[in-house]
């Protein structure tokens, strides 16, 4: 029961802080993001700096410029002494060869605890002398099924297994854990942490590293029964499209899946992307935001739907086969830093058009998906607005304005398309993996 308002909470957090560290110290492990930066800030304020060791690791799967701008909101508030890890070629390490996405963020969580135990050790900080510091907040314990009634959608970093067995034995402290993200959002601005860093779009612990996708070799669909089955599926899809008044638009399935969460429980399935069939035509948001919902219930294999922004048709000739996957493709420097870019354009775009506040978060993703050449990728766009995050609506931006937005992605002449999803959530979740 919310017996309390968030006034009180700062003062009761205090309380409860001191309570449970008494004469320990904390580890604060920061991401980067809005909760782990209020946490930080919490704990400080409860502790003071002294006893608060903050450690943002560079995973080298930040967003352009990300530790400058954590610093700097962090000095707007008094705390110099943020501590920077460089850990990228570890992480890129561990993740080599993995393409499942439960896989990943297990390896995420486990090197960010490996980090901070090496740097533990070169401080010869005593283990029973420190907690670990969490920015956990209420969604990620449900979504990775901590909660009574809750089935696990993903398995976010912060609760990997030997984060659990630390809560087990009272050594992790999490402030915000009780929290919504619009919560921690007014708990950050009462700390006094400027409003930028306190509004900026919510921003996943691993990172980039679950925005882009991976392909082991054996994911490719060349078996003939793979492949069959994906193109009697676009060819369903493309049928029910001409029965329902929708004669103008072409299916194709991607190869590739998806996290979803659909009757509370969690799906890995495809999502399918919705052509023009002429560069003439375009559909407006308002049938697309009927369409998708109607496409995912009617079709059981599918949990998203996308909507090609560039380019809008591959013509009338073309086939149901589904689109063409890049195999053994995984996280490598040179697909963060494809992915940086196209982020970061994003971001400013949708700052410029004066919808970044509307917009609740807008993932940007790199899919292993060549449509013109097996060397080419394609990025989705996936603008969202919610309020909880356990429920959210996509985003009916310009599609003029959207389409710019496309054309300057797509002169990294490494990309072949640009796709927006119009899947809500859910049954998509916000994040594809």
């Amino acid at each position: 029961k919310r017996a309390w308002n968030l006034g009180d909470f700062i003062e009761k957090s205090i309380h409860d802080i001191q309570n449970q560290v008494k004469d320990r110290n904390v580890f604060m492990l920061i991401s980067g993001g809005v909760d782990s930066t209020v946490a930080y800030s919490l704990l400080v304020k409860a502790l003071g700096p002294d006893r608060v060791y903050g450690m943002l690791v560079d995973t080298g799967f930040m967003r352009q410029g990300e530790i400058e701008e954590v610093k700097k909101a962090l000095h707007s508030i008094g705390i110099h002494d943020l501590h920077v890890q460089d850990a990228k070629q570890e992480f890129y390490k561990d993740l080599e060869g993995v393409a499942d996405p439960e896989k990943k963020r297990e390896w995420i969580g486990y090197r960010f605890l490996e980090v901070q135990k090496e740097v533990a050790q070169s401080l010869h900080l005593d283990p029973e002398r420190w907690l670990l510091g969490q920015g956990t907040i209420y969604p990620d314990t449900i979504e990775s099924g901590g909660t009574k009634h809750a089935s696990k959608i993903k398995t976010h970093h912060n609760r990997v297994p030997e984060i659990e067995a630390l809560i087990q034995e009272g050594k992790v402290l999490e402030p915000l854990k009780e929290l919504y993200k619009d919560e921690v959002r007014e708990v950050g601005e009462k700390l006094g942490l400027p409003h930028d860093m306190v509004w900026r779009h919510p921003f996943p612990g691993p990172g980039l590293a679950v925005r882009i996708l991976c392909a082991a070799k054996e994911a490719s669909p060349s078996s003939k029964n793979s492949a069959t089955g994906l193109n009697e599926l676009a060819q369903k899809v493309d049928q029910f499209l001409q029965d329902n008044a929708h004669p103008h638009l072409k299916a194709a399935i991607l190869p590739i899946k998806s996290v979803g969460v659909q009757g509370d429980f969690r799906t890995y399935r495809h999502a399918v992307v919705l052509f023009e069939k002429t560069l003439d035509s375009r559909t407006d948001w308002k049938i697309l935001a009927e369409l998708s919902p109607t496409l995912t219930n009617r079709f059981s294999e599918l949990n998203r739907v996308l909507y090609a922004i560039a380019p809008r048709s591959l013509g009338e000739d073309h086939t149901s086969a589904p689109l063409p996957l890049i195999p053994s493709t995984f996280l490598t420097e040179a697909r963060v830093s494809r992915l940086q870019r196209a982020d970061k354009l994003a971001m400013d775009w949708l700052e410029a058009i004066g919808k970044d506040r509307e917009v609740w978060q807008m993932p940007v993703v790199l899919l292993p998906i060549g449509l013109h050449s097996q060397d080419k990728e394609s990025i989705v766009l996936r603008p969202i607005v919610s309020e909880e995050a356990m429920t959210a609506h996509f985003a009916e931006l310009p599609m003029d304005q959207v389409e710019q937005l496309a054309a300057t992605i797509l002169e990294d002449t490494s990309l072949s398309a640009v796709f927006y999803d119009i899947t809500n959530k859910p049954p998509g979740t916000i994040e594809w993996e």
